[in-house]
């Protein structure tokens, strides 16, 4: 992951509680609006396909064109 995949993740997860999870598009941006998320977030996940239930913030991230983690780098 980048650095721009980090801060990007980072403040989708700030605007998806974990409680959340699974959930629909609908659902999390209902969740995301009542936190009063800012609109840039708010369209991302507007964006997201209806018809997935995304199981966590990676799965959200890398749904939106983000990166994800290369497990062979870790230490």
């Amino acid at each position: 992951m980048t650095s721009a995949d980090v801060s990007g993740r980072a403040e989708i997860a700030r605007w998806l509680q974990p409680r959340e999870f699974p959930a629909t598009r609908e659902r999390l941006v209902e969740s995301a609006r009542g936190l009063r998320a800012p609109d840039p977030v708010v369209r991302a996940l507007e964006s997201l396909p209806r018809e997935h239930a995304f199981q966590n913030v990676q799965e959200v991230w890398q749904r939106l064109g983000g990166g994800s983690e290369d497990p062979t780098h870790r230490a």
